[in-house]
């Protein structure tokens, strides 16, 4: 298993991934969408350009792609509050296909994401929607297992975002 970053030629695999997880998503929330439509993804571009604080990466076991996870580092005001300063590694969308759920692949991206958190010395955020329960439960074990095995702290908020009631995830160093 190991996260592998998106090579610019894969763009339309990761793009293709991102559709489904999305229309999923917004079929767990209740807001469906009808025929083929695309679901609208506004920094997707960004993932692609030379801006280092844009990544998408890869969920790869055995040859497979099972998975997907997107994350930037963004300015920590617009999370934290005003006067935070610094930035936060974010952690924007993360995907695992039907067949790599439920096997320990999400733990595995999150250990990552806190140990490149972690290196740069920053706090790790997601945000998802409330609705999402079986989401929501992986963020909270995970949550659990990092304060009792990585010694951090875990902030959980709730907000409102669009009419859509969302929990903000917060991992940060005591």
């Amino acid at each position: 298993m190991k996260l592998r970053q998106v090579d610019r030629r894969e763009r339309e695999k990761l793009f293709k991934l991102l559709q489904f997880h999305l229309r999923e998503l917004r079929r767990t929330i209740g807001k469906d969408l009808e025929g083929d439509e695309e679901v609208f993804y506004p920094d997707f571009a960004l993932y692609f350009q030379e801006d280092r604080d844009y990544r998408a990466y890869f969920l790869e076991h055995e040859d497979q792609i099972g998975g997907f996870v997107l994350i930037n580092y963004a300015p920590a005001d617009e999370f934290l509050g005003r006067g935070t300063g610094g930035k936060i590694l974010r952690i924007a969308e993360l995907h695992l296909t039907p067949l790599h759920r439920g096997e320990g692949y999400g733990q595995f991206v999150f250990e990552n994401m806190l140990s490149e958190a972690e290196r740069k010395r920053m706090p790790l955020c997601w945000e998802w929607p409330k609705a999402d329960y079986v989401m929501n439960k992986l963020f909270e074990r995970f949550c659990h297992w990092a304060t009792k095995n990585k010694a951090v702290e875990c902030e959980h908020t709730e907000f409102l975002r669009d009419g859509i009631e969302y929990k903000r995830y917060l991992l940060k160093a005591p």
